[in-house]
């Protein structure tokens, strides 16, 4: 039996306009890394993986300022989650039974917080 713990917070004014912050810019790479996938792939007939796009995000955070202001778990699970969309897209379009949409990019305000993720490993030990 599992128990699970919720937790309430309450930060301050500074400690929500940082979280804010975070968000955002983790919505900025979102969309960035939807459109290097796009590009890369009409250059060169291949994706570019999340890996790749780990390379790119390391040398991008010495160069810009606002990433640097970022813990890099938290970039890195954007990239996650962009993987995550595209992986979603490619087994709706193999599976054939609904029309797949390319994932779209994230409005302002549109980028949740979780604070868990799941390991594959531990979801496929779950029990019903």
């Amino acid at each position: 039996m599992r128990k699970t713990y919720k937790y309430r917070l309450y930060p301050s004014k500074a400690q929500e306009a940082k979280l804010l912050a975070t968000l955002d810019v983790c919505r900025i790479l979102y969309n960035s890394c939807l459109v290097d996938r796009k590009n890369h792939y009409e250059s060169t007939g291949k994706g570019l993986s999340r890996i790749q796009q780990l390379k790119i995000l390391a040398a991008d955070k010495k160069r810009v300022p606002l990433l640097k202001e970022v813990h890099s778990q938290v970039l890195q699970d954007a990239l996650f989650r962009v993987e995550r969309a595209y992986q979603g897209f490619f087994r709706r379009l193999a599976a054939k039974k609904e029309r797949p949409a390319i994932p779209a990019s994230r409005a302002k305000g549109d980028m949740t917080v979780s604070p868990t993720r799941r390991s594959q490993a531990s979801r496929s030990k779950r029990t019903s």
